[in-house]
């Protein structure tokens, strides 16, 4: 029925394809920083599972929930816009705690560090990169959650509720 996705917390549906998604990008940071040669890529395990889950949750909200579409299609959509965008927000979080850990003298470095508003561009580049490499792998897994997710819902919607009687 339409409008049942919203009872409750509204953000309750798109929640759960943000932790889906974190899952996913908690795996791959943590293969990626088991697997990298070079210090640093332990910032992976909590910069990719924070930025999908994030990311997973907004494309969620903006075509699921936000309109109350019931169809596959957007959900697949969102799963894939959900870690396209992912790569990206995984970059600008890694540069902008490289901002801050090194304004807070934690981190020494030989050069200067890019400000937030540096990072942007770079993050479009790196998240390129990371697209190019992963995306291979991310963008087929996050369409997959999609349907899977937007299936599940579709059943739980269309099971009556224990009545409890």
């Amino acid at each position: 029925m339409p409008g049942d996705c919203k009872q409750g917390w509204p953000y309750s549906n798109s929640l759960e394809m943000g932790l889906l998604c974190a899952a996913v990008g908690g795996v791959v940071g943590v293969w990626l920083a088991l697997t990298a040669g070079g210090a640093g890529y332990f910032a992976f395990v909590t910069a990719a599972p924070v930025a999908t889950l994030l990311s997973g949750t907004f494309w969620w909200w903006l075509l699921i929930v936000r309109t109350d579409c019931q169809h596959r299609f957007p959900a697949v959509m969102a799963g894939m816009l959900a870690a396209v965008s992912g790569h990206i927000l995984c970059w600008y979080f890694l540069m902008l705690g490289t901002f801050i850990w090194s304004a807070a003298g934690k981190l020494t470095t030989f050069g200067p560090v890019m400000n937030p508003l540096q990072a942007l561009p770079a993050t479009v580049l790196y998240g390129a990169l990371s697209l190019y490499f992963f995306g291979w792998i991310t963008i087929p897994t996050g369409a997959l959650l999609g349907g899977l997710l937007a299936t599940v819902q579709a059943r739980r919607r269309r099971t009556p509720a224990s009545t409890g009687s």
